[in-house]
């Protein structure tokens, strides 16, 4: 577990790139905390290279953090079956500016906070999920 303490920027995409490859890893999580308004990374836990998503698909078996570019055209992420994902860490962040959409959905007969889906509007709009391992992936 490789350690990030004292940042106090908001997180992007180019500081989680960065982490990862100064670790030269290839699966990048992080756990944050909210302290006087700001974003804090205390902890990086490291496993694989984070992946980059140019068009809709599933999340995959080994993917903890995934980088959402729409620059091109709307993407749809799938998320996977919340039962057989407990405990599961998952970081989805959006990379682009563009006017595409961009959605993050439920397994079939699951919910991501509670709905079907969820839209990430802008660049840097981020969700940080954990998996129930019941039929709901929770988070921020």
């Amino acid at each position: 577990v490789a350690m990030a303490r004292r940042s106090t920027s908001p997180p992007d995409a180019t500081i989680w790139q960065l982490i990862a490859q100064k670790a030269n890893a290839t699966r990048v999580h992080a756990f944050l905390v909210e302290q006087f308004d700001r974003l804090k990374v205390v902890e990086v836990a490291v496993a694989s290279k984070p992946r980059t998503l140019t068009q809709s698909g599933s999340v995959g078996s080994t993917d903890v953090l995934l980088f959402l570019n729409a620059a091109d055209r709307s993407i749809v992420l799938t998320l996977p079956d919340a039962s057989l994902n407990p405990g599961r860490p998952l970081t989805i962040i959006r990379v682009d500016e563009s006017d595409n959409t961009v959605t993050v959905e439920a397994f079939a007969g699951d919910a991501v906070l509670g709905l079907t889906e969820v839209p990430l509007l802008m660049r840097g709009e981020a969700l940080h999920l954990i998996s129930d391992g019941i039929l709901e992936w929770w988070g921020h």
